[in-house]
C-alpha cells in the first residue's frame, strides 16, 4: 500500500503533470482560437453598454463571466499547480520542523552515548535501549550480527 501511495504521489507532483496541464490550456486556447483575447472588445462593449434595451442574446454579466472564465482557466493553470506544489512543500517543511523538535532529545542522547563510547576508546555502537527507543528490532538484529 505504501508503494502505491508513493507511486501516485510521485506521478501527481511530477513536472510531467505541469507540462500536461499547460499543454491542455494551450490546446483549448488554440481550439477556441484564443476566444479570451479575440472577444475581449465585445465583452467590454457589452459590459459597459449604456443601452440595455437591445437584446443581443448575451448579457453583460454573461460576457464578462465567459471572458474571466476562459482567461483564468486557460492561463492560470500553471499558477494553480505551482500554488498546490508550494502548499505541499510548506506542509512537509512544517512536518519536518515538528519532527526535529520531537526527536531532538533522543538525538542528543544518542550523541552523548556516541561521545562517551569514543572517550572510553570503544568502537561506538548504537544501543536503542540506552536512549529509550523501544522495539528497535532492526538495531537488535544488527548489533547481534555485527558484534558477535
Amino acid at each position: 500500500m505504501e508503494q502505491v501511495i508513493k507511486t501516485i504521489s510521485e506521478w501527481v507532483w511530477s513536472p510531467a503533470l505541469v507540462v500536461i496541464c499547460l499543454m491542455a490550456g494551450l490546446y483549448f486556447s488554440i481550439g477556441t482560437r484564443f476566444v479570451q483575447v479575440r472577444r475581449f472588445r465585445e465583452m467590454a462593449r457589452l459590459l459597459f453598454a449604456k443601452d440595455k434595451s437591445r437584446n443581443t442574446g448575451v448579457s453583460s454579466f454573461q460576457a464578462f463571466s465567459v471572458y474571466v472564465d476562459t482567461l483564468l482557466v486557460c492561463t492560470a493553470t500553471a499558477v494553480v499547480i505551482w500554488a498546490i506544489g508550494d502548499t505541499g512543500v510548506g506542509a512537509m517543511a512544517w512536518i519536518n520542523v515538528i519532527a526535529i523538535l520531537l526527536l531532538s532529545p533522543k538525538a542528543f542522547k544518542a550523541l552523548k552515548s556516541y561521545e562517551r563510547q569514543k572517550k572510553e576508546g570503544k568502537e561506538p555502537v548504537f544501543n536503542p535501549e540506552e536512549i529509550g527507543v523501544k522495539e528497535a528490532v532492526y538495531w537488535d538484529k544488527y548489533n547481534s550480527e555485527n558484534l558477535s
